[in-house]
């Protein structure tokens, strides 16, 4: 079977003097017949198969956190890279002995290279669908804001298919390099993990071995997909779940009053301005107090105090009350309303308090105790802000200018590998010319 579909390539070539747009279609069904006979369409349900697992193991937190974005991106950039260098690492060297003998065949080595670059293209966008189907099928949600297209699923899918295309010429390359398939296999690996390495999303790259970076498909991926899930103003989920699981946790300190006094009266902590504002005491009128005192149940204790003889409280109450004594007097507003804020301001400018300002308090208390205190909502963004800091980057930004500059470096990227590629296929026919000649 083999033969066959060598043959008949052959065959093809010798036929007669074709130009290089005819050269260029032969190879283009070559690759395609080579791809079924070699079973290369396996990489298709392998890359189905990849991308569900991957989508199910990062579905929660991928477009919607910034931690399991990160982690996100990193995965997927990896399955990505594996999808596209594993369909195209051996399609040149398996037919080295074609490549060498390309001069009698009045073979361009352009035409050979734009052949299996066009059929790789198709591969990569059936296998770019696949991964977008798969990813959804996991339960992940496209709900990002498009830059380019008007959905967010297809600027995505734009990202996914240059990274696996611009991975695939990189495969495309080595397999030309390489005289056999066992040395392509062996290659692969290690540009595997040069590309995880070098993306800039496991471990920070030092400004020496930048450069190195630059070259790698991983590392424009990488950032395209942070830019377009605007990584920079993503919450951290793991904030709020280290929160969550110490929330029963319990405190046992000592503090003192002066210490509580200086936190309650920093206004600039948003989580203790909020308390500040807060409002104590109660404001009632007279006609109400005396309601309240002729018929709370709760206060029958008090009417039935006697204060002289067997005056009670609550008999002169009543003969106050049926006297109408305090009729010019009921909606007269007696009591105290004031904020925490000014609560705390006046203690701490006491003078009578300063001999206890040093006096310790002991405090128990757990964890979700003091977050409802200072506030739940207000201390987790608080938190997130200041962590958030610790991984801004302006690559990250969710503009347009961001994206297609990731975008253009892949699309570079591709074009230098297969020139690189077509490079490699010339000098093999000199390399075995020079070689006959020793």
């Amino acid at each position: 079977m083999a033969e066959d579909y060598t043959e008949s390539f052959i065959e093809q070539l010798e036929k007669g003097n074709h130009g290089r747009v005819a050269q260029t279609g032969i190879c283009f069904v070559n690759a395609f017949r080579k791809f079924f006979h070699h079973r290369s369409w396996m990489v298709l349900p392998m890359t189905a198969v990849l991308s569900l697992i991957a989508g199910l193991a990062i579905r929660d937190g991928f477009l919607t956190s910034l931690d399991g974005t990160m982690t996100g991106a990193f995965v997927l950039v990896g399955v990505c890279i594996w999808n596209g260098t594993y369909c195209s690492v051996q399609a040149i060297c398996r037919e080295r002995a074609i490549v060498r003998e390309k001069k009698r065949l009045k073979l361009h080595s352009s035409s050979y290279t734009a052949g299996n670059m066009l059929f790789q293209l198709l591969v990569c966008i059936v296998e770019t669908g696949i991964v977008m189907v798969m990813l959804r099928a996991a339960g992940i949600m496209f709900t990002g804001r498009p830059l380019f297209t008007g959905w967010f699923s297809v600027d995505f899918g734009i990202t996914i298919f240059l990274i696996i295309y611009a991975s695939d010429m990189v495969a495309l390359f080595i397999s030309a390099l390489c005289r056999t398939k066992t040395a392509a296999m062996t290659i692969l690996p290690f540009v595997l993990v040069l590309q995880l390495v070098f993306s800039g999303s496991v471990i920070d790259i030092p400004d020496s071995i930048d450069p190195i970076a630059m070259i790698t498909v991983s590392r424009p991926g990488y950032k395209a997909m942070g830019a377009q899930a605007d990584l920079n103003n993503l919450p951290i989920a793991l904030v709020g779940n280290i929160m969550t699981e110490l929330e029963d946790t319990p405190i046992d300190f000592s503090i003192t009053l002066g210490q509580v006094l200086d936190l309650l009266s920093d206004a600039d902590n948003p989580a203790v301005a909020k308390a500040r504002n807060v409002k104590i005491g109660t404001i009632t009128t007279v006609g109400d107090l005396n309601e309240q005192l002729l018929h709370d149940e709760r206060l029958q204790g008090l009417r039935d105090t006697k204060i002289i003889g067997g005056l009670t409280i609550g008999v002169l109450l009543s003969e106050i009350n049926d006297a109408h004594l305090l009729d010019d007097f009921k909606d007269r507003k007696i009591g105290m309303e004031i904020t925490v804020g000014e609560a705390v301001d006046l203690l701490a400018n006491s003078s009578q308090l300063d001999g206890f300002r040093n006096e310790g308090i002991n405090v128990d208390t757990t964890v979700g105790e003091v977050l409802e205190l200072l506030g739940r909502e207000e201390t987790q963004a608080l938190i997130e802000e200041k962590a958030g800091m610790n991984y801004y980057d302006p690559a990250f930004e969710q503009t347009r200018e961001s994206v297609l500059s990731n975008w253009t470096r892949l699309m570079i990227l591709i074009l230098v590998f297969a020139v690189g590629t077509a490079v490699v296929i010339k000098s093999v026919g000199a390399w075995n010319k020079r070689r006959r000649l020793a």
